[in-house]
């Protein structure tokens, strides 16, 4: 489609090898039911990740028209009418095949609802943590200090003098079970809207999950995968 309409337009020129490279996901996703397998080998193969965006875009919707007609992708179709098949979801397998606890950071530094807002700025000024989790005496987590949310605050020392811990405790918007399926902790990621959030684990405060680290991780071991 691009070379046509290169060959039609004298003025203006699609760059033909994007084109490809997004069909190529486009091709993938549908036959396979992969679009994250699509995405992150087709950008592998290529180098194309500056194509993020539209790799992301054409693989959902090649996947989401594809799953409307066959219920099942390309290589397991076979096995599927003989009822030898209980999944066709190759994302989800390859998540299922990541072990999220050991990408847990349990480095973070962390309060309680008595200490000073000194300590928050002293936190937030020496490290490049942008959140503080704020625990109890018996690790519960009692709520969370997002950076973005009170820089504002913070730094203003008049506000400092007279603020208490409390005021500006926020609640996390999703909590991660250490016990969560991973399909359960990438839907906790999506609905919060969030690339970090915290996780519990016998009704304690454990660490940080970040969707970063997840994504890099399914990446790796997609690419030890196709090396296999």
């Amino acid at each position: 489609m691009a070379k046509t309409i290169n060959l039609l337009n004298f003025t203006h020129h699609l760059p033909i090898a994007n084109f490809t490279i997004v069909g190529m996901a486009g091709i993938l996703s549908g036959l396979f039911h992969a679009p994250l397998t699509a995405i992150f080998l087709i950008g592998e193969i290529t180098g194309g990740y500056d194509l993020m965006v539209p790799l992301m875009i054409v693989s959902s919707v090649s996947y989401a028209v594809s799953k409307q007609f066959e219920k099942h992708s390309m290589d397991v179709k076979p096995l599927a009418d003989k009822g030898d098949v209980f999944t066709s979801d190759k994302d989800k397998n390859i998540l299922q095949s990541i072990n999220f606890y050991n990408l847990v950071q349990q480095n973070y530094k962390t309060l309680t609802p008595d200490s000073s807002i000194e300590k928050i700025v002293d936190i937030f000024s020496t490290t490049e943590q942008k959140i503080i989790p704020i625990i109890d005496h018996e690790k519960t987590l009692v709520g969370i200090i997002d950076f973005e949310e009170v820089k504002s605050i913070i730094f203003n020392p008049y506000r400092v003098k007279f603020m208490t811990i409390n005021e500006i405790i926020s609640q996390p918007k999703e909590i991660i079970l250490f016990e969560d399926k991973p399909e359960k902790i990438m839907k906790c990621f999506e609905t919060a809207k969030a690339s970090i959030l915290p996780v519990i684990h016998k009704g304690k405060y454990f660490g940080f999950l970040s969707k970063i680290d997840v994504l890099e991780s399914y990446r790796q071991r997609l690419k030890e995968m196709t090396i296999d």
